[in-house]
């Protein structure tokens, strides 16, 4: 890939003319990801996966430590001060949309957004973005002496209007810098639009039913801000924008006081719990904010003196982004159809719909219940919950307006966290790129939970076969957290789901696995899959697994023992799956006992190491993951097993290159004495020796000096 700045940084003066262009953005994507999978980034000792890192990782791990790097490296006087685009771009670059965002979503989903909105508009790469995490110093920017001197003001009243990306917990609606941009977009009279990675909500493949839900009741004052200054500083404003100083430190002429010449000081920090009516109880209820804090009293007064001001605030916002998000809404829930008897198998339910489903949940079991959202399992929220609300109908009866025929069917196991059910269900749709239109069968949403037991009967017979006939595929959803997996009727869906020749999928809680079909981008993974739980799979016996009835057990054995290849060939094609993962693992940690499984796991029968279907979700082989960890012993067993040491990713980088990037002498020495091709060529036209030259890894201590010697001598003498 091309160094991803230029050989000096620039200066731009006015942060609101440092929007990045959508290029510089790719750019930034593509060396992010050879980052993340090469191991390069750590928070806290872990490795940094590119499905999770978010702009808090972006901007510690990578922008900061850059930045400082290469301030050091041209020599330049002084502190590093720069921001991104300021190392990235040759001069001002104004905005022409501003994207207001979450830090803590997903990076991944933010560059979903960008490139949805390009196509929408017709933009090209050119395009020019305004992003603040790129936009300002995150060694601390000054933003000016009031709020309407800031970055962000100055950003709107250059930008076409405003995009709001939100994800499917609409988490940048809690956070007080965005509720500042809406204001101001609002104030400025410019164009609104929301996004979430699927594309604008309101078209045709995302609706507005879960974001005009969230927003229903969004309060500013409870949104937060990292710097607790900055939100007193922006609930003034809003309640009175003469007042935005108030409570905040200021020298003898009233000019903010600002420590390490950006950040704002609190006048006090004092705490007050917030009067608010009497509970049912006749005790008075006080007010934490959403981190868990106490409310400064500070704040406590402004929300009690400027009530109306907020509660007009409020309602202008939530407005504002209702018509943002109703252009064309494309999912309409239809009357009841009770009154019409639809056979369980055609109950499937659109995406939409079981996404508002359990958002909606998630808010009823935190604040209305004794259970814990994150540890409840399926079986009880169906038997404390569902069972009173969907006894003499299920809940696609409630949205659906007649026979829904699912894409897919969602397998799951009952004593699994219902917290992980949604979490796989969210991977799984991400994978298989299906849109809120897009049909599922669940269970607990498609069968009435007054009488389960009846309508699972009715599944085993006739109806499961029209279920699994009428689909593309199964998603086959194991929990972790130490939950029998070995179940009876698990493994018989499985069994019927390949006789079908239909999709298989496996999910967990953390990504998610192809084991019959690619997904749509190519890749056989998304994430990654719980790796205890492919362990558990590679020596699951299904002749051992159990049910709740015997006669259960009994005929499933029978199925599974007497099907061709019997539970022998079960066992191994479960093996090969599960063992992509695995590999993986080991080969990233590389101790002797990793060693040792890996050995154990490639003697499986019928396991093909170089199967494109052990890679991983930027294509990586265990080899790619043993060179970029320096594990030279692990890479060694892995090429000793035959596994191809010109494998190839998602961009055509080999395991010389991942070794050649992450400063690994020894694996580069293994490799080249293996044949490893030291021509090929990445996707961007570069080797292995053009990419241990670039050495963009320099930052975080990688060391590539001997090996460009090496390279270089073996490119003359091969």
């Amino acid at each position: 890939m091309p160094v991803p700045w230029p050989d000096s940084p620039t200066t731009i003066n006015r942060p609101e003319d440092r929007g990045i262009t959508v290029q510089q953005l790719r750019d930034l994507k593509l060396f992010l990801q050879r980052l993340c999978k090469t191991g390069q980034l750590k928070k806290d000792g872990w490795a940094v996966d590119w499905h999770r890192l978010n702009q808090y990782h972006i901007s510690e791990l990578v922008l900061v430590p850059v930045i400082t790097h290469l301030h050091a490296k041209c020599k330049l006087e002084g502190q590093p001060r720069r921001s991104w685009v300021e190392l990235v771009a040759s001069g001002p670059q104004p905005p022409e949309i501003l994207v207001s965002h979450s830090w803590a979503g997903r990076f991944r989903d933010f560059m979903a957004v960008v490139d949805n909105l390009l196509l929408d508009r017709g933009w090209s790469s050119a395009a020019r973005i305004w992003v603040c995490t790129f936009a300002n110093s995150q060694f601390g920017e000054h933003f000016g002496p009031t709020l309407e001197e800031s970055p962000f003001f100055h950003a709107i009243s250059l930008a076409k209007g405003t995009v709001l990306v939100v994800d499917r917990d609409a988490h940048s609606l809690t956070r007080i810098w965005c509720g500042l941009e809406l204001h101001f977009t609002e104030k400025l009279r410019k164009d609104l639009q929301v996004y979430t990675p699927s594309g604008r909500i309101g078209s045709t493949r995302v609706t507005s039913g879960p974001l005009v839900e969230a927003i229903a009741c969004w309060d500013v004052t409870s949104c937060e801000a990292s710097q607790p200054s900055d939100r007193r500083q922006i609930l003034n404003y809003l309640a009175h924008p003469a007042k935005e100083k108030d409570g905040l430190l200021k020298d003898d002429k009233g000019n903010l006081v600002f420590e390490n010449g950006w950040r704002k000081v609190l006048e006090d920090d004092h705490h007050q719990p917030w009067w608010t009516p009497l509970s049912c109880h006749g005790q008075a209820n006080s007010r934490t904010r959403a981190d868990g804090k106490p409310e400064y009293k500070h704040e406590t007064v402004l929300f009690k003196q400027h009530a109306d001001a907020f509660s007009k605030l409020n309602q202008l916002v939530r407005d504002k982004v209702k018509i943002a998000a109703s252009a064309t809404e494309t999912i309409r829930s239809g009357r009841p159809c009770t009154f019409v008897p639809i056979p369980i198998e055609q109950r499937g339910v659109l995406l939409g719909h079981v996404r508002a489903f359990f958002k909606s949940l998630r808010l009823e079991i935190q604040d209305g219940t004794h259970l814990d959202w994150g540890t409840v399992t399926t079986r009880t929220v169906v038997h404390e919950i569902l069972e009173k609300r969907y006894s003499d109908t299920s809940y696609a009866e409630t949205v659906n307006a007649g026979p829904t025929c699912a894409k897919y069917v969602i397998e799951h196991m009952w004593n699994g966290r219902f917290s992980d059910l949604e979490a796989g269900i969210e991977w799984f749709a991400e994978a298989r790129q299906l849109n809120d239109l897009s049909a599922i069968w669940l269970d607990v949403l498609c069968a009435r939970c007054g009488n389960v037991a009846c309508q699972v009967e009715a599944l085993k017979e006739g109806a499961g076969f029209r279920k699994n006939r009428d689909s593309d595929g199964r998603a086959f959803l194991w929990p972790g957290h130490g939950v029998e997996i070995n179940r009876a009727w698990f493994m018989h869906a499985l069994h019927v789901t390949r006789t079908s020749a239909k999709s298989i999928d496996f999910v967990s809680s953390m990504g998610a696995v192809a084991c019959s079909v690619a997904f749509p981008d190519g890749s056989w993974a998304l994430g990654s899959f719980d790796v205890g739980i492919a362990n558990q799979l590679l020596y699951l016996d299904a002749s051992q697994s159990k049910a709740d009835r015997q006669k259960d057990v009994d005929y499933i054995i029978g199925v599974l023992g007497s099907a061709k290849g019997g539970f022998n060939r079960f066992h191994q094609r479960l093996r090969r799956i599960a063992v992509g993962p695995v590999l993986r693992d080991a080969a990233a940690r590389g101790r002797p006992e990793d060693l040792a499984q890996i050995l154990q796991v490639c003697a499986s029968s019928g396991l093909v190491i170089n199967s494109s279907s052990l890679g991983g979700s930027l294509g990586e082989k265990a080899t790619h993951v043993a060179a970029a960890g320096g594990h030279v012993e692990m890479l060694e067993a892995l090429l000793n097993l035959a596994a191809d040491p010109n494998a190839q990713d998602h961009i055509n980088e080999t395991p010389l290159h991942y070794a050649a990037f992450s400063g690994h002498l020894d694996c580069v020495k293994l490799l080249l004495s293996r044949s490893a091709n030291i021509c090929a060529e990445s996707a961007f036209g570069e080797t292995p020796l053009d990419v241990a030259a670039d050495n963009v890894a320099e930052f975080s201590g990688v060391e590539t000096g001997r090996i460009c010697t090496l390279l270089e001598i073996w490119e003359g003498h091969p």
